[in-house]
This record gives C-alpha cells, sequence and structure tokens, in this order.
C-alpha cells in the first residue's frame, strides 16, 4: 500500500517532515516487504521490507513575489527507494515551503515503474496524489477516459495510472483550470470526481472494492478524502491529521506518555512568530548522504495560544501514537484545509457519497463560506482615540470611547509566574486559577497577589477551566483532570482519557449534577457520569470541525437541538448566564453575539473590538469553591461556560481580544461600559482570556502575565438602568413592552413583544419558530397549528412592533393599557396587537369547543419590522415555505372601517411607491449674505420640479401616469355606500381639519379620487444630501439653530406615489424620472438632479364575488346581525400582495377598529365591542371553512 504525507502551515525545511521524523512515510513504507532481511546491514537497512517502486515530493514556494508570478508547483520523483535517493537527502536539506506533498509508491501488479507514474501528480497550479486503487480500474479506464473534456484530456500524465486519471478527472470538474477556486468549487469538484468513479463502476458492474485516498492542493486550499466504495465490511485505507501550531524535532526525550510539548507561539512584543524553530541536525547537501538514517529523530506537534498554524494529513503518524496528536479521518470523509486571516488555518470536515445528504452539502457550503469570510475582516491593534471637542469627562485623566465607556490605561496588579501565555481563567471567590503553554496550573489568592500552589501532571497545554462546587476540572491534550480545590494541597483525585484516535480535547463544561461534557479535536461531544470514567453516551459526531456556526445539544441526552450561525470565521468563546437565558459567542470577525436560548436566535450583535475574541466571560460565584457552576442551560441549552448566578444579579459580563483590550459590557442595554488596556508597552499587549467577579477582572496575556483590575466601583457607579434583573421567564403583557421597530434602544421590548406571541401560540400547541434572516432586525413568528395535508391551512398575518407614543395629547399612558367609556386606549391596540389578540383567542374557543384537533391547519405569521420598512419579512417566508404549506388563505386584520357604526370588509389597496429628488449644488453650503445670487441655489430648482409635480387640484402632471388605470373599481362600495350614512363629505372634511376638499362635487368622485386614482405627494423637503452623514439626518436640521442665511449644498424632497390596478410600478417609476429630466434640463440650471426609489409597493386587490369572499361577508353579518360595506383604502399593505405570491392563496382583510381609533397618533384606542367582537367575526370565518 502506497504512503502520502501532506503538510501546510508556517514554512518549514522539507526534510523535517519527510526525511528525519522517526516515523516519516520513508520508514513507514517498508511495510511493502519486497525482500529477504539481511542481518549485515546497517540499522533499518537490514529489514527485508524496503519499498522499491518509487517517491516524489512536491512543494510549492515560499516566496511572496514567486507565488504571484509563478503559482505553480515544484516536483520531484525518482524510481529509485525514497530511503537511499542521495537526491532527495540534498533537496529537502535546501528546500523550505509553506505546503509540502511527500508519496511513497507501491505498485499493483502489472503497472508500469516510471517516474511518469510517481505522485504527487501536477497540472498548473495543483498538485494531486492518491493512495489505494480503483477497482476494477482496466475495465472502466476507457469510460472515464470518455467523461473528460480535451482541455482534461491533455492533462493525462500516464495512461496506466489509476491516480493520474482521477487527477485529470478532477480537474474536468473545476470551473476553470485558470482561475483560483473558491474551496467550495474545489469541493464540488472532489465530490463529482468520486461519483465519475462510482458511476463508471456501476455502469460496468464493478464489484472490487476502490479505495480512494485523494489528497489535492492548489497552494492555498487542501482537501483530502477517505473514502471507500464497494464493500461495507472493510476497511478503508488508512489516514489521519493532526493540527498544531508548530511542527519540529523534540527538544528532548519524549516523556513517559510520549508526548513532548510545549509552546511554539513566542511573544516578543510585537505579535507571535509563526515560524518553525531550527533544531534540525546540522545538515548541507555535500553531506546528504543517508540522512534519513543519521538524521533520525523524535519530532512532535507543539501547542500555542493563538490558533491551528500547521496541518499534517498522513497515511500514518509520524510522531508517536501515544502523544494523542492525531486524529483518526472517518470513514467517507473530506478534510478541507484554507487560510485564515493571522497566518491560522480553518480545518473542516465534511462527510462524503450517500450519506452526504443535501441538506449537510449545503451545511457545508455555509461553514466554508463563513469560515473563508473571516479572512476579509480588517483587524488591528486598538487605539485610544480622543472624544469630539466637549465631550469629554470631567475627571481628570479619564476619557470617553465606544458610546461613552471609560478607557482604563494600565493594571492595577500583575500575577507573574507562567513561562508561556495564559491560555485559560478561572476565578472562584478569592482565588484565581490559571493556565498556560508551559503545561502548568496556577492557584492565585487574590487578595494578596501571591500563587499559593502550581498543579502539574499535564503534558500538553491546558486548554480549559472549569470550577465547580470543591472541584477543578481542567483538560490538556486528551486527558482530563479533577482536582480538589477544597484541600491545601489541592490534590488530582481524577483522570478521564479520551480514545487514542481522537485528537486533543477542546470544550468543557460541569452541569449541576456533576456530569461532565467534553468536546474533542474529533468533532465529537462525550458525557461523562459523576465518579465515573465511563462515557454517558458513546458520544455525538458534530462532523464539522470549523467552528463557524455551533450545534445545539440538550444535556444528559446529547440530542442535537440546533444549529446557530451567524459569525464569519471560527467561534473561539462561548459563556452562557443560565438564568437569563443568554448564550453568548465571539468569534474571529471580532463581533460579540448575544443569542436568546429560549428561541434559539441571536438578539444582538456587539462591537467595538478590532481582532479576535478569544474569552467571554460572566459575574463569577461570590461563595468560595464550594460556589455551584452549571453547564449552560441544564434543561436544553447548548455546551458552553457559564457560572451559576442568582435570579436577581446584573449581568455583567467582559470580553477579550487580540486587540489589547479587556471590555466590560452590561447585558441590559448592551452598552459597553469601561475598556481595559496593559501599562503602557512599546506595543499593545493582546489577551488571550479572561474571568470577572464582582471584586476583580483578570485578563491572561501572551507574556506570561495575569492583569488584574478592581471592578467593585465600577459596578456600584453603573447607572441604575444599566443594572437590569436576569429575565426570567415571566410572561409580559402585549401592551405593556415598547415593540417601536424604528428606536434601536428598544430592541429589547420588540424581543419581549415577539417572544410573548411566540408563548402564547405554544400555549395553543402549536410548534414556534423565530426567524431574523437580516442582521439587526427584529425577527418573524412563525407558528404551525396542525399539518394535516387532507385539511386546509388558513394563514393568519399580523405585526407586533408599533409606532413611537411621543405625542403630548395622549390622556392615557401610551405602553398601559386604560379601559375609558368601553375603549381600550394604548398604542398598539388597533394596530396591530389588538386584532392579533383576536385571532388567536378566535383559534383557541375553537379548540376548546371541539375538545381536540381542529378541522383545519393554522399557520400565523407576525412581524417585527412593519412599521420600519418590513426588511426581512419575504426572505423569512421564502426560507420558511414549509411552514405555509397547504395555505388555501391569507386573512390580515390591519385596516380600519370606514366610519364608526357598521362593519366593513376592505376589497382593495392602492401600491405605493416611496422616492427621493434630490439636486446638488455646490461642494459645501454657503453664505446668503455673500454668495446669495451668483448661483443656481439647489433648494429653488428643487421646488420649481416638485411644484411641476401636480396642478392646483392634485391632478398628477406628469406624462403616461394616468395610463392603465381600471375603471370602476369602486362600484361594489358605491352600491352599498350610497345608502349608508357612514359617509359624508363634511364629515369626512371636518375629520381631515381642512377648509376645503378638492375633487370633492360628490362622494363618488372623492372616494374615487382617495380610493381608485393614482396620487402623488410631496411629504418631506430635508437639507443635505442622502450621501451626507451616512445617510442621517443632520442633528442641526432636527434640532436648529435655524438657517435663514445658510444656502443649502443639496436638498432632498421625499414624494410618495400611490398607483392602482392595473398600473406598473416600474412604468411610473421611469415617467417619474422622466419628467424630472426633462423639468430640470428646462431650467438650465448648472446643478445635478437624481431620482432615487426608497420602496415599493404593490396593490393589491379581492373579487367581492369569490367564494372566500362571501364567506367573509357572511362570518361578519353573522355576528353584527347586518351586511357589512365594501370598502377600498387608499393606503397600501405591500405584505397582502407579498404574501399571495408567495404562498399562492388570496387574501382577505377583515377590518376590526373603526375609522377612529387613531393609528400612529395620539390616544390610539379600540373599541372593547370591536375587539370581542372581531373576534367572533374570525371565528364564524374559521367555522365557514371548517364546513367546506
Amino acid at each position: 500500500m502506497c504512503r502520502l504525507l501532506a503538510y501546510v502551515g508556517s514554512p518549514v525545511l522539507v526534510a523535517d517532515i519527510v526525511l528525519w521524523p522517526a516515523r516519516s512515510i520513508i520508514k513507514q513504507s517498508y511495510d511493502a516487504k519486497e525482500r529477504k532481511e539481511d542481518g549485515s546491514m546497517h540499522g533499518h537497512l537490514s529489514l527485508g521490507s524496503l519499498n522499491g517502486d518509487g517517491f516524489g515530493i512536491g512543494w510549492y514556494s515560499d516566496s511572496i513575489v514567486a507565488k504571484a508570478t509563478d503559482p505553480t508547483p515544484c516536483v520531484f520523483t525518482s524510481v529509485t527507494p525514497a530511503w537511499n535517493n542521495e537526491n532527495l537527502g540534498r533537496l529537502s536539506c535546501k528546500i523550505v515551503s509553506p505546503l509540502v506533498f511527500a508519496h511513497v509508491r507501491a505498485a499493483m501488479p502489472g503497472m508500469p515503474v516510471s517516474e511518469q507514474n510517481c505522485h504527487p501528480f501536477q497540472w498548473g497550479r495543483y498538485l494531486f496524489m492518491h493512495n489505494g486503487m480503483v477497482g476494477g480500474f482496466m475495465r472502466i479506464r476507457r469510460a472515464l477516459l470518455a467523461t473528460l473534456s480535451d482541455a482534461a484530456y491533455d492533462t493525462v500524465q500516464s495512461f496506466h495510472s489509476d491516480s493520474a486519471i482521477c487527477f485529470s478527472i478532477f480537474l474536468h470538474h473545476l470551473p476553470s483550470l485558470s482561475v483560483v477556486q473558491t474551496p467550495q468549487a474545489l469541493l464540488q469538484a472532489m465530490e463529482a470526481t468520486i461519483n465519475t468513479v462510482l458511476a463508471s463502476q456501476r455502469a460496468a458492474g464493478v464489484t472490487e472494492v476502490s479505495l480512494l485516498n485523494f489528497v489535492v492542493s492548489d497552494g492555498s486550499t487542501m482537501l483530502a478524502t477517505r473514502f471507500i466504495a464497494g464493500s461495507e465490511d472493510e476497511a478503508p485505507a488508512s489516514l489521519y491529521y493532526a493540527e498544531g501550531s508548530a511542527f519540529q524535532r523534540s527538544p528532548h526525550a519524549a516523556a513517559s506518555d510520549g508526548t513532548a510539548a510545549g509552546a511554539s507561539d513566542a511573544y516578543d512584543g510585537r505579535g507571535f512568530d509563526a515560524r518553525q524553530e531550527p533544531c534540525s541536525p546540522t545538515v548541507n547537501a555535500a553531506t546528504a548522504r543517508h540522512t534519513s538514517i543519521t538524521g533520525e529523530g523524535e519530532y512532535t506537534l507543539m501547542y500555542g495560544a493563538v490558533g491551528t498554524r500547521v496541518v499534517l494529513v498522513a497515511s500514518e503518524p509520524i510522531t508517536s501514537s501515544a502523544a494523542g496528536d492525531w486524529v483518526a479521518v472517518p470513514r467517507n470523509t473530506v478534510l478541507i484545509v484554507s487560510h485564515n486571516k493571522g497566518g491560522c488555518l480553518n480545518l473542516l470536515s465534511s462527510p462524503l457519497g450517500a450519506c452526504c445528504a443535501k441538506a449537510r452539502r449545503e451545511e457545508v457550503a455555509r461553514c466554508l463560506e463563513a469560515a473563508t469570510g473571516a479572512a476579509e475582516v480588517a483587524s488591528r491593534s486598538w487605539s485610544l482615540q480622543r472624544p469630539p471637542r466637549g465631550e469629554a469627562d470631567s475627571t481628570p485623566g479619564s476619557l470617553w470611547l465606544d458610546g461613552k465607556a471609560k478607557v482604563v490605561a494600565g493594571e492595577e496588579q500583575r500575577l507573574s509566574g507562567h513561562s508561556g501565555p495564559v491560555l485559560c481563567l478561572a476565578l472562584c471567590g478569592e482565588r484565581l486559577f490559571s493556565s498556560s503553554t508551559d503545561l502548568t496550573i496556577k492557584v492565585w489568592d487574590m487578595a494578596g497577589g501571591q500563587c499559593l500552589a502550581t498543579l502539574t501532571g499535564h503534558n500538553k497545554p491546558v486548554q480549559s477551566l472549569w470550577v465547580a462546587r470543591e472541584h477543578l476540572y481542567s483538560t490538556a491534550g486528551r486527558y482530563l483532570r479533577v482536582w480538589n480545590i477544597a484541600e491545601p494541597s489541592f490534590p488530582c483525585v481524577r483522570v478521564l482519557q479520551l480514545p487514542r484516535n481522537g485528537g486533543a480535547l477542546g470544550a468543557l463544561a460541569v452541569d449541576a449534577n456533576n456530569h461532565i461534557y467534553v468536546a474533542g479535536q474529533d468533532s465529537v461531544v462525550r458525557g461523562f457520569r459523576p465518579e465515573s470514567c465511563a462515557a454517558d453516551t458513546g458520544g455525538v459526531n458534530g462532523c464539522l470541525k470549523v467552528a463557524t456556526g455551533f450545534e445545539c445539544w440538550r444535556l444528559g441526552s446529547l440530542e442535537f437541538v440546533r444549529v446557530l450561525r451567524g459569525h464569519r470565521g471560527s467561534i473561539l468563546t462561548l459563556f452562557a448566564f443560565n438564568e437569563a437565558r443568554l448564550l453568548l459567542s465571539g468569534g474571529r470577525d471580532n463581533l460579540i453575539r448575544c443569542w436568546d436560548m429560549e428561541t434559539l436566535v441571536c438578539r444582538r450583535t456587539l462591537s467595538g473590538h478590532k481582532n479576535d475574541i478569544m474569552s467571554i466571560a460572566g459575574l463569577a460565584p461570590a461563595a468560595g469553591p464550594t460556589a455551584s457552576v452549571a453547564a449552560a442551560g441544564g434543561d436544553g441549552s447548548p455546551l458552553g461556560r457559564s457560572s451559576s448566578m442568582e435570579r436577581s444579579a446584573a449581568l455583567f459580563f467582559v470580553s477579550a481580544s487580540m486587540d489589547g483590550t479587556v471590555r466590560l459590557w452590561t447585558g441590559q442595554s448592551w452598552a459597553c461600559l469601561q475598556i481595559f488596556t496593559a501599562a503602557a508597552v512599546h506595543a499593545p499587549m493582546p489577551f488571550l482570556s479572561a474571568a470577572v467577579s464582582a471584586r476583580y477582572l483578570a485578563a491572561g496575556s501572551p507574556d506570561g502575565q495575569v492583569r488584574i483590575w478592581g471592578t467593585a466601583e465600577e459596578l456600584l457607579a453603573a447607572p441604575a438602568g444599566l443594572l437590569p434583573c436576569a429575565t426570567g421567564h415571566g410572561a409580559h403583557s402585549a401592551a405593556a413592552d415598547q415593540p417601536v421597530s424604528s428606536d434601536a434602544s428598544l430592541r429589547d421590548d420588540c424581543w419581549r413583544g415577539a417572544k410573548f406571541l411566540a408563548s402564547l401560540l405554544e400555549s395553543l400547541g402549536a410548534e414556534i419558530k423565530l426567524s431574523r434572516p437580516i442582521e439587526d432586525k427584529h425577527p418573524i413568528v412563525l407558528g404551525r397549528l396542525g399539518r394535516n395535508p387532507d385539511r386546509p391551512t388558513i394563514c393568519f398575518y399580523g405585526h407586533y412592533d408599533v409606532q413611537p407614543a411621543m405625542e403630548r395629547e395622549w390622556l392615557t399612558h401610551p405602553w398601559e393599557v386604560a379601559a375609558v367609556n368601553g375603549y381600550l386606549y394604548g398604542r398598539g391596540t388597533s394596530d396591530n396587537k389588538g386584532p392579533i389578540l383576536g385571532f388567536v383567542y378566535a383559534v383557541k374557543e375553537m379548540q376548546e369547543a371541539v375538545g381536540g384537533e381542529l378541522a383545519f391547519n393554522v399557520a400565523f405569521v407576525f412581524e417585527g419590522e412593519e412599521e420600519n420598512g418590513s426588511k426581512g419579512f419575504k426572505e423569512a417566508v421564502q426560507t420558511n415555505l414549509h411552514w405555509f404549506e397547504g395555505t388555501q388563505l391569507i386573512v390580515i386584520s390591519n385596516t380600519l372601517w370606514v366610519g364608526e357604526q357598521v362593519p366593513c370588509l376592505t376589497y382593495g389597496m392602492r401600491g405605493m411607491i416611496s422616492a427621493s429628488i434630490e439636486v446638488k449644488g455646490p461642494q459645501r453650503d454657503l453664505h446668503s449674505g455673500n454668495e446669495g445670487g451668483v448661483f443656481n441655489e439647489p433648494l429653488n430648482d428643487l421646488t420649481k420640479v416638485l411644484a411641476s409635480l401636480v396642478d392646483g387640484s392634485n391632478r398628477i402632471c406628469i406624462p403616461g401616469f394616468l395610463d392603465r388605470v381600471r375603471p370602476n373599481t369602486l362600484a361594489p362600495a358605491l352600491a352599498r355606500l350610497d345608502n349608508s350614512a357612514e359617509f359624508s363629505l363634511s364629515g369626512y372634511r371636518d375629520a381631515l381639519g381642512v377648509p376645503q376638499l378638492v375633487r370633492a362635487a360628490s362622494t363618488s368622485e372623492l372616494l374615487r379620487a382617495r380610493w381608485c386614482e393614482p396620487a402623488l405627494s410631496v411629504v418631506d423637503v430635508r437639507l443635505g444630501s442622502d450621501d451626507d452623514n451616512g445617510g442621517e439626518i443632520d442633528p442641526f436640521y432636527r434640532f436648529g439653530p435655524t438657517r435663514f442665511s445658510v444656502i443649502p449644498h443639496a436638498v432632498v424632497g421625499n414624494v410618495s406615489v400611490r398607483f392602482v390596478p392595473d398600473q406598473d410600478a416600474e412604468e411610473l417609476i421611469t415617467a417619474l424620472r422622466q419628467h424630472v429630466d426633462t423639468v430640470f434640463a428646462g431650467l438650465g440650471s448648472s446643478n445635478t438632479v437624481t431620482v432615487r426609489v426608497k420602496s415599493v409597493g404593490d396593490w393589491w386587490e379581492a373579487d367581492p364575488e369569490s367564494r372566500l369572499f362571501k364567506m367573509a361577508e357572511r362570518a361578519v353579518a353573522r355576528e353584527w346581525g347586518r351586511a357589512p360595506l365594501f370598502v377600498r383604502e387608499g393606503g397600501t399593505m405591500p405584505v397582502a400582495s407579498a404574501l399571495e405570491k408567495m404562498l399562492g392563496a388570496p387574501a382577505l382583510l377583515v377590518p376590526l377598529g373603526q375609522a377612529s381609533d387613531a393609528c400612529h397618533l395620539a390616544n390610539e384606542r379600540i373599541s372593547r365591542t370591536n375587539l370581542v367582537r372581531g373576534k367572533n367575526v374570525i371565528r364564524n370565518l374559521l367555522e365557514e371553512i371548517a364546513a367546506v
């Protein structure tokens, strides 16, 4: 069997991975056993198992200039034995490369032995090698060649070699041979290569086993497969991988357990040196003879403080297996190694073949996209910035930054003792535990600043610490140790060991029952029972190695729940607030994400850090060594570091970053309160770990020191509004919150509104999901009650967000429901919380009446951005269409009656185009006294353009704007309104408060203009450009001072266009632009004009004669004892037409509120009678549908 080795990482001398390791692939090839033993030969030369079928190495240049001009690799092959090739010794001692392939060949019987057949193969920028065989190759060779394009056929380097032809098949499946491909494209080509081989075998009836261990690289990304086909019983060819910060010769003999590890990330104040340590034997080209023998020695993987910098893939481990560095690649799996920022590597594993379902492929693609996206995130050290003039704190020496976060420059105390970077910290009362790459754990007395003890026993850097009751848990390599911290000597009382080929332990959690959960390098989560070395479960394989998202598992059963994603690049740290049901994550995209663990949705993204976020920690328990520390969410939250906190405790947490800062945050307003930096050094000091308590903040540094700050004063001095209680699980009333979607400071209220509705739907027995496809937008609440495909599905839409309530005219508290004279007053009572509750309770009453399953399914969709543009709504629905399967009717209750007494049904609404007309002139504002009258002023030009849009009767003057208006759309409404006292011209005029109406010779003329004809309104004129201040409103425009002497350099006029059936929005936009350009050209102005379309919402219309509309009519009449009026509205509800198109079902608009409900205004209200009887109307409608 062939042997192969691939290395990716910091530039390395080829001899250090190919020749000198005591278990190099050259030594592994001895298993071929091609001749008898000869005891007269020296050392291993006496063995009778030397491989003589050839070898090869391939490498890429270490020169950045060379890579840019010539990205192709170099290859050296020979048919002589590798152990006896002096040229290999000479080259290996001179070549330094960041990516090396090595292959020792064992030819199949009958296959020519020639350099042409030796691996690795090279074409263009690609290197390829193979360990294994294609079953029945001679029978399918022609079929395989027939699949190749002409260009790929020309790349075949040996028609005798199954490996060479497989390489050409891979090249054939690439989108292009001349363009650098993404990791996703390389993965797709590899999958297609294997599928091509399997398809040819099936067509030819081949049953022989195929072993397809392929390794391919383009010089940046590397893929390695371990794949077997043809037999479920046979084992695939072996393949292992290892990762670390460096690979180098051991400076001393291996330890008793086979390990010899240390830190390779040397920090010198300027950064981490990622190059290999030169501890290889001194060899030059002239003395390279037999260096594979004389230079042999033990090598080891080193583990540093910051990320993976080296990845090796090999047929067999090339270091001591006892070290636990190597992980066996699972059967039918591909490894993808790609580069990340800062010289780090991403390592991802993905299943291949039939076990790789479509959903899994999509998951891998998303991981790859996120992992490669981190390379685009800029990273730098944080630097102190002085605040704008007038905003500095009066306290001497303090500065404001990042939303008035105070900067604390310089620590109060340092703890020195570690000889390597400090990787982990854990605070427990007055004790601090720290671990380092120096393989030790130190116990510190915080009060005295002294080291109480140094705990030894680990032979790898300690990667995680966890304090629970009287025990300290630590992981290093594949070992977990438990220390008794209640005893003065801190003895080790228990040792757990991961399987030998499982790699190192990377994560640790301990729950309230002392169950231990660990996640290994092999992507498996394992649980252990208390006082036992036996695993609670067989482990759960997460499959994906790179944590660009993280998977949630239920503690105890380790049942998979969901993948949470959103970060670009790897997630480096997790922290959970158990009682508050919050999880925090930090990653390589410099962001902190705050996850709600009840809904499994990201609530907030915190920015401010300028580099990787290495650690997040919350307030530590204050009860001393016996304090309880629990794994996150014992009832279903994901694994993560957390401290058990009283529900009344404030939510404070800290984040440590490579940018040289530690930030203190509050969980109520998500504000950064303070920024801590190290005392002045010649370069910012990165931070790798952090811990916080009510008295101390500790941060670990690469220089081996722990820096300490006091926090008690800062936490006590925090404003009262920043000291929240844990959120808990109490229900919030639907009206008490302030879910104003346009106000970023009220995001938590919007979240509480969404969670209230989710809980309400769950009380009905509905499935629920919160979806948020757009970052920083409020979630869409999805619900599903029943999934019987033989029953109709009714979809109900509503929105839980509201308008602000800043008007002084409010007679009651706008955020508390007040019952006054039969009306319920409060913001959102009519628009749209009241109608939502009416529909939900109509369903609830029907459930109670039938005592079981309803005769129909119900789909709920409630959005939280309707008052703010509905961004993300369409994406959420389209992504979750399976929640709406079988929808036959959409019910919306977000309109009003035309009057006060008679119920209505809405059968039509206009569409809307929001556009801006901007005129730009000089580069800056000018003084009207000094410069007025000598140039074309933008505001004068804009005024003339706006005046040309409509005439004195508000008729639109734009050519073509009145085309395609459908006639007679008012007829259904007039048939009932003519005999009703609900609407009159005088009453309507008085309600508007205008002295006179235009186009109001009759009710029908006014309603036609109001409901059935297009309209154009100038709704705002702003000084300045949309491009100024990032689109933000100039504060001087909003609040003063007066601008009577200032000529604005640019002005924007905002217009609202309403259009009707059967008009087309794009045609109207074109007509508007042409008109504005024509009028502006006629002015002869030197300024410029631009028309921008901000949003478009389509018109909507229902057929009053349709079967469903007739059902709604009967439902209203049954409750109110009279037929409803049919009305149109001049307003726009884009969601109605959007849902109809997406769900393929008609919509019904059933208004509950009266015309006087004052939606969006002060004293919004809804009649108690209307709310209750409106609920009954909905129930009647549902009963009508159930009876069909």
